[in-house]
């Protein structure tokens, strides 16, 4: 469900329907991060660089360009997404604890991980800390 052009968040985790754009005006943190991951280079996909540029674009778009200027990048390039053992993800997710971070953007769910049970299990951790997580739509050709 989209309302004003963002996902709408399901109100078991977050405790009401919401858009990510009211979660981020309520958080006290101002930087929004953004997540990349790359299992291998292959010449297929989208690589790390452009993750991150479709990213900051998406925040620009919907957060205004001094917010895509300040975010902070974690990326793990070779990294599978069959778990969470990822030294950026880690480093990503002492940020959100420590209420560094108001809200994490990635290219696709799937960077995060590609394993059912730890993306619930993140998903229910972010609804406790109140952070958002927002998924940047994939490029359309």
């Amino acid at each position: 469900m989209m309302k004003d052009g963002l996902p709408c968040y399901n109100s078991r985790i977050y405790g009401h329907q919401t858009t990510g754009k009211e979660y981020l005006m309520a958080r006290t943190a101002d930087t929004i991060a953004i997540y990349s991951r790359k299992s291998r280079y292959t010449g297929k996909g989208e690589s790390i660089e452009n993750q991150i540029e479709l990213c900051r674009q998406y925040i620009a778009m919907h957060f205004g360009e001094e917010a895509a200027e300040n975010v902070l990048v974690y990326e793990d390039e070779g990294f599978s997404g069959g778990n969470m053992n990822r030294p950026d993800f880690k480093k990503m997710m002492t940020a959100a604890k420590e209420r560094k971070i108001r809200a994490i953007v990635v290219y696709r769910l799937d960077r995060i991980s590609r394993n059912i049970s730890d993306f619930s299990s993140l998903i229910e951790e972010l609804g406790r800390l109140s952070l958002i997580h927002i998924s940047e739509p994939t490029r359309r050709s």
